[in-house]
């Protein structure tokens, strides 16, 4: 029994959940692609072009590409505007972006860079008092050592 692949979500950069359609022209027949569902005029690709797809594709799985038609990785956003969001974007750098996961809300914009923050602030108290700490445990091994000497 074959398994049926799952594909990727995308949305497009106006928020929208994209759809699956098959294109029907004569330069990319056949060719699988994401469309914005609002038509905002959003595209992106399932598939590499004709001349780049490789004889090891499997059946049903559908990958993101971009115009250039290269894959997509997924990177995550720490911008303000979208943290902790993850997006497809070009391996090859081009600009490319096709955003995994749905626009945040309001308050989960404003509330995670905080929340951030406050996790960096306190790894950065506990590495000076790693450093206070092993600082202070050299003193006495050399505090000691130096009576041990001075006892002789």
């Amino acid at each position: 029994m074959k398994k049926k692949m799952n594909s990727p979500t995308v949305y497009c950069n106006c928020g929208s959940r994209t759809l699956i359609r098959t294109s029907s022209t004569s330069a990319n027949p056949g060719r699988r692609f994401f469309c914005c569902s609002n038509k905002c005029g959003f595209i992106c690709w399932s598939d590499p072009p004709t001349g780049l797809r490789s004889s090891n594709k499997h059946d049903g799985i559908l990958t993101v590409f971009c115009s250039c038609g290269y894959g997509s990785i997924i990177r995550t956003s720490w911008t303000r505007v979208n943290p902790g969001r993850r997006f497809h974007c070009c391996i090859k750098e081009c600009g490319f972006v096709a955003w995994c996961d749905p626009p945040m809300c309001r308050r989960a914009v404003e509330v995670i860079p905080g929340l951030l923050r406050s996790i960096n602030d306190a790894q950065n108290q506990n590495r000076r008092l790693k450093i206070l700490l092993i600082g202070s445990w050299l003193c006495f091994v050399l505090f000691g050592i130096f009576n041990s000497y001075k006892s002789i």
